[in-house]
């Protein structure tokens, strides 16, 4: 499944590095296609000078950018159709209704206030494709109670500026409670097959927010837990048999082991986790 990826930029961040996240951003929106799961389709910008200067050099790196290949007729059809919902309005590319040959798409991007969510929902509905949405926002109470609105998100980034601490607490704490992963430093598009990834998010981000479909502990989501209570030894799988056949480590009675033997009472590995 997918979600939006909300990115959240403040004044401040701005400041700090325009050009950097104006060509970080447009890469993350176009980068294979923008057909990424965790492709920013939606980007939070201040209104304000600071907000118009990094539109307006996030719209130059698009305008430079060649059209993107889609992957096929269905994906390339919804996203034309995504598009079409899109008042000319709010469109802010020259290309965005251009057709070209095959399923080759220019990146869109679209411009909206945090009002127009409000009232027209569906402009939230996820564009697979180049395509990003920027909602710009007056102040932090209004950023907040739209961040609050979005549904579950597979990643939510969030950039501040250097005395922007008080502005980051706040709002990550609204975010932790929409984003499978939450960054402060970077772009959401490209995970790590590491411990600490969690490639998921509440639904309707994924099914089931508590496991993950990337990283070392991505094959818990196929596995299934069973509990043999009196089982005959016979019958029990050998992982579980007594004396340890297969050599593995497992936890009997509480505690860690690799030992063939088995410990001689509860009573006596509680204290041994309980000193």
């Amino acid at each position: 499944m997918g979600s939006n990826n909300p990115f959240i930029i403040t004044a401040g961040a701005i400041t700090d590095d325009m050009e950097g996240f104006a060509n970080g951003l447009a890469n993350s929106v176009t980068g294979s296609g923008g057909q990424l799961c965790t492709k920013p389709g939606v980007a939070f910008v201040p209104e304000g000078e600071a907000g118009e200067n990094l539109i307006d050099a996030f719209r130059s790196r698009l305008d430079a950018m060649e059209p993107s290949l889609l992957l096929n007729s269905s994906v390339h059809g919804r996203f034309r159709t995504g598009l079409a919902r899109l008042s000319a309005d709010r469109v802010t590319e020259r290309d965005e209704l251009e057709r070209l040959a095959g399923y080759r798409q220019r990146p869109v991007a679209a411009r909206v206030s945090v009002g127009d969510l409000a009232l027209d929902p569906s402009l939230l509905e996820e564009l697979f494709g180049p395509f990003v949405l920027i909602v710009s926002y007056a102040d932090l109470d209004e950023l907040e109670s739209a961040l609050e609105a979005l549904p579950g998100q597979l990643t939510a980034t969030l950039r501040v500026g250097s005395n922007d601490e008080l502005i980051c607490e706040r709002l990550a704490a609204v975010l932790q409670r929409i984003a499978g992963r939450v960054l402060f430093d970077g772009f959401p598009t490209g995970v790590a097959v590491t411990w600490a990834m969690h490639h998921g998010g509440p639904y309707p981000a994924t099914t089931d927010p508590a496991h993950t479909s990337v990283g070392m502990t991505a094959t818990r989501r196929f596995q299934r837990p069973v509990t043999w209570q009196s089982a005959p030894q016979h019958v029990l799988p050998p992982q579980l048999r007594d004396g340890n056949p297969c050599q593995i480590s497992r936890r009997v009675n509480g505690v860690l082991t690799t030992s063939k033997l088995l410990p001689r009472s509860p009573n006596e590995d509680l204290s041994i986790l309980n000193p």
